[in-house]
């Protein structure tokens, strides 16, 4: 009986899931949007809205540090080769000075691949850069973070940056000083900041399937 309810309950929590996506699909006017994400919230937004891929940062994840550094030398860092090789257990790719990690990918050749065919895709003109407080965030990356010239959205468990305006603060992971996953249960959409930010771009967004 045990199995059938924890079977039930996990049945149930995925359909409430689903209804609350599909309700915030609704919400979503914009289109043509770059997210470059730190991690993997980006690729599971354009999931969830049914938008195409339009950024390379899609099933992977950088350092903060990295990450900052490569959104405030965007150009010269997408116009350097992407060198990968196999990592203990995925790829792991190189520009200049910055690591990337391809976890989601099975092979070198995957990841390259996806990542060259999505940097084509970037819209310039209508970038929004996604990070958590996770993965070596501290105040030297924050100071930098604060000057990067996009529209941006912090998801942090820090009341050191939470009064920022592009930041969405979790007050319940403060004792752990970092936010979790937030995938799981959509945590990210919390305030409905990042549809907001988004929305800004203005348009109407067409869902495609080829990604």
């Amino acid at each position: 009986m045990s199995q059938i309810l924890k079977r039930a309950k996990g049945w149930l929590s995925r359909r409430i899931l689903q209804h609350k996506i599909a309700g915030l699909r609704k919400k979503v006017h914009a289109e043509d949007v770059t997210i470059l994400s730190q991690n993997c919230i980006g690729g599971v937004f354009y999931h969830d809205m049914e938008m195409q891929f339009l950024s390379p940062t899609i099933n992977l994840f950088m350092m903060e540090p990295d990450f900052v550094k490569f959104v405030l030398d965007l150009e010269r860092y997408l116009h350097c080769e992407l060198r990968i090789q196999w990592g203990e257990s995925y790829p792991i790719g190189e520009l200049d000075d910055i690591r990337i990690h391809f976890m989601h990918y099975e092979t070198c050749l995957e990841a390259k691949q996806a990542w060259e065919r999505r940097v084509k895709r970037i819209r310039n003109d209508r970038i929004v850069v996604v990070a958590t407080d996770r993965n070596g965030f501290h105040e030297d990356v924050y100071r930098l973070w604060k000057k990067i010239p996009y529209p941006k959205v912090l998801f942090t468990a820090d009341p050191r940056y939470a009064q920022d305006p592009d930041s969405v603060f979790f007050p319940e992971y403060q004792a752990q000083g970092f936010v979790p996953d937030l995938i799981p249960r959509r945590e990210f959409y919390k305030d409905g900041k990042l549809i907001q930010t988004i929305n800004q771009l203005g348009g109407t967004h067409d869902t495609v399937g080829e990604n």
